[in-house]
């Protein structure tokens, strides 16, 4: 049984990672393509259109980074992590 739902989430994933890689070379394409002749690119992924990020999302990472980086700061003047 577990056997079975090990092998239907790797289907799954592979058959999204295809799904990504494909739309992904395709948009390549066409952003070379209409930079060339100046005509509109397509700037999202299919990726970013599936699995948008919410904007809480980008408010923690940023929030997230902002520490990382205060911490390395305070560190490298002889302060404590």
């Amino acid at each position: 049984m577990i056997e079975h739902v090990i092998s239907t989430a790797k289907q799954i994933y592979r058959k999204e990672a295809y799904e990504y890689y494909i739309t992904d070379a395709l948009r390549y394409i066409v952003n070379n393509t209409a930079e060339q002749e100046s005509r509109m690119i397509i700037h999202m992924s299919f990726r970013e259109m599936v699995n948008p990020v919410k904007k809480e999302d980008e408010i923690n990472n940023e929030e997230l980074a902002n520490d990382i980086i205060n911490r390395i700061k305070n560190k490298l003047k002889g302060g404590e992590a």
